[in-house]
């Protein structure tokens, strides 16, 4: 079993496991979750101080996010990463860099992201690699596929078509307004996860508006049935 991994959360960190989560890994026997859009390995990490023992496959394609993310992960033998982003396509692409980086995205950013969350303002780009999960050679056993990838999720389910046959469980952020542009807004991201056989079973963790109190996204866990 691996060990824990020692450090401080952040409560603000997207993706945060509750107890609804931690139970359906559990359940689902989870042995390898791929981490799309890792960022520094905040997911990951709290994958394992959630006591998640399985194997974590992640992906950032952020040059100084990844270079963080390298060092947490050796401290892992059962965490290996790759510094790229997963997509619809395997190329090259040009990535919009937030000043909080983890808010960085292929998708322009919306007036209405940056005035609930004024660091996620983008302040450069960057090229980075990206590749189609079904394009990798991963072992045929239960797994999470997390994606976190400020709306382009739908791309990661679509390069993964072949894949999602053999995921049991996909986590996914949901935005209820515009947070960038030309993204799918949460009943069309249900409705895609739907056609792919998933359903949601779990949702939590609500980004909310500083001022206003209003519920902008949240994550959800969608179950293959």
């Amino acid at each position: 079993m691996t060990k824990p991994i020692e450090t401080t959360a952040d409560e603000r960190l997207p993706l945060i496991l509750d107890d609804d989560r931690l139970r359906l890994i559990q359940q689902q026997r989870i042995m390898l979750v791929l981490d799309v859009g890792a960022n520094e390995g905040q997911y990951a990490t709290q994958l394992r101080l959630g006591g998640y023992s399985g194997d974590i496959l992640s992906f950032e394609p952020l040059p100084d996010a990844y270079a963080s993310l390298e060092v947490a992960a050796q401290r892992d033998p059962g965490w290996r990463t790759r510094n790229t982003a997963a997509g619809n396509t395997n190329g090259v692409a040009t990535i919009n860099v937030s000043a909080n980086s983890y808010s960085s995205s292929l998708l322009p950013i919306t007036p209405a992201c940056v005035d609930a969350a004024p660091d996620a303002a983008y302040r450069g780009t960057e090229q980075i690699r990206i590749e189609t999960l079904d394009s990798l050679d991963l072992p045929h056993v239960p797994i999470l596929l997390k994606a976190d990838v400020q709306g382009t999720e739908p791309d990661v389910l679509r390069g993964a078509s072949g894949l999602l046959a053999r995921v049991a469980l996909v986590g996914v952020g949901l935005s209820l307004i515009p947070l960038y542009t030309d993204q799918l807004l949460a009943h069309e991201v249900c409705a895609l996860a739907r056609g792919f056989g998933f359903v949601p079973v779990a949702v939590g963790n609500p980004f909310r508006h500083p001022r206003t109190g209003e519920i902008l996204s949240l994550d959800a866990i969608f179950q293959h049935v």
